[in-house]
């Protein structure tokens, strides 16, 4: 029954029907020399899956080429017709991409199949099989594409007629926020802001942040580029992103917060507004040598271990850190509360930044370095102006050392303070007269920096 439908098969392929599948006159006269020339190698025929293949050597290199045939057939076995209506086919050559029929090489392997000059086989072909494992792949990236399309066009065309819908399942974000600290000057943070789409893979500036959140906020549609339009109903943000484009819509409403082309002005006053919102997230920021866009971390509540120490020879002092190694200050020229160290942007509260300011200033300002390097080298009057600076302050919030040469020189002493507490009535109460000593003279506590409390009892 197989051989003899094959032989029917054969039959039924005419010269005319060959030259009627070719693209042009040109190709079916170069296809059939091919053939004559014997380049058709290794071709076989399936006749249950209708596939015939081979290896069609051209010009050049030799292509794998794989014809599909839909056949009618009618009558009994021993009156068996067979007809070919239809010629799928396949073919490496990059040449007759753009064919509209048959390519030379097709044109050689139709032609020794109406010959017979095959090998009948009744096993799908390991060419076959990687073809069609490869279309099966084409086939499901087209179809998913095509679903994906006709849904955007459901969605945009019906986007208020699924409100309900969407609100009753559960969908993942699929547009987020990109944030971007820009610059900080002396009352504003400056920030610029990115939409990313998951459907398209693309990220587009967000040229008013200010409309935009408007549009979020009353469910308008937003333009971004020519392939993506913002759809309040098929477009979903995650939960710290919604509570930022919020609180964003209300910003509008106050004078001091200006909204210029791409930037957001953030003030002063509500700087720890916005960073509570965006903490522990990771943004962008330009800092650095270059002042390039890196991503960092948010973690306002981070505590900062600063450490500081003093040493000196005969000529200059060294002011050491292994924190300014790894740290950045966005607003160094101001009030040096944005540190980014390791990667976390953490915002000082003062004095920490107090004593941070100092640093950046000699290291930047004095000897005209982008990068901290760890170590600044002072000569001795200006070693003196910064531990009158720094050190009140340092030694409560930050590992403050000094040398014994630096001591020496700042004619400091290392004397063991003791506390004395003397007991005394207060109304109905006891209260305590704290005095410091050194061994000698009582020290009036008022004169060591601190007050009397007698309204406390003990």
């Amino acid at each position: 029954m197989v051989q003899e439908l094959a032989k029917k098969i054969y039959a039924s392929i005419t010269d005319y029907m060959i030259r009627r599948l070719a693209s042009n006159e040109n190709v079916y006269i170069r296809g059939i020399q091919l053939y004559n020339h014997g380049r058709v190698k290794n071709p076989k025929f399936n006749p249950e899956l209708m596939i015939a293949e081979a290896k069609v050597e051209g010009d050049t290199d030799p292509y794998n080429v794989i014809l599909d045939l839909d056949v009618d057939t009618e009558g009994e076995e021993n009156n068996l017709k067979a007809s070919i209506y239809k010629v799928g086919f396949w073919r490496e050559c990059k040449a007759a991409q753009t064919y509209k029929g048959l390519c030379k090489h097709s044109v050689a392997l139709l032609k020794a199949l109406s010959k017979g000059e095959v090998e009948v086989v009744d096993y799908p072909t390991p060419i076959f099989l990687e073809l069609k494992k490869k279309f099966e792949e084409e086939e499901r990236q087209r179809r998913r594409t095509e679903f994906k399309k006709r849904l955007e066009k459901i969605k945009s065309t019906y986007a208020h007629a699924m409100t309900r819908l969407i609100s009753e399942i559960d969908i993942k974000p699929n547009v987020y926020l990109k944030k971007i600290i820009e610059s900080v000057s002396v009352d504003a943070l400056n920030m610029r802001f990115k939409i990313y789409s998951e459907d398209i893979g693309k990220e587009y500036f967000i040229k008013d942040i200010g409309d935009f959140s408007e549009a979020y906020i009353n469910k308008i549609e937003y333009q971004f580029g020519k392939k993506f339009v913002y759809n309040p109903f098929i477009h979903i943000f995650p939960e710290e992103d919604k509570k930022l484009l919020e609180f964003i819509y209300k910003l509008k409403n106050i004078k001091p917060v200006i909204f210029s082309a791409q930037y957001l002005s953030i003030p002063y006053a509500l700087w720890e507004d916005f960073f509570n919102l965006i903490n522990r997230q990771e943004i962008f920021a330009a800092y650095g040598e270059g002042n390039e866009y890196k991503k960092i971390k948010v973690d306002i509540t981070k505590p900062v271990d600063i450490d500081i120490f003093v040493d000196m020879n005969e000529e200059e002092a060294n002011i050491k850190s292994e924190f300014l190694k790894e740290a950045d200050v966005l607003d160094w020229k101001q009030r040096a509360r944005f540190v980014i160290y390791k990667d976390t942007l953490t915002v000082l509260k003062e004095p920490q930044n107090f004593i941070i300011y100092p640093l950046f200033y000699y290291n930047c300002v004095e000897f005209a370095a982008d990068e901290m390097q760890g170590e600044i080298k002072l000569n001795k009057e200006d070693l003196k102006e910064f531990i009158e600076i720094v050190y009140p302050v340092a030694k409560e919030y930050c590992r403050f050392e000094m040398s014994q040469k630096v001591k020496e020189f700042l004619e400091l002493k290392d004397e063991e303070l003791k506390l004395k507490v003397l007991f005394d009535t207060y109304k109905k109460g006891i209260c305590a007269q704290i005095k410091y000593t050194d061994g000698s003279t009582d020290l009036d506590i008022e004169k060591a920096g601190l007050k009397r409390d007698f309204s406390k009892r003990a």
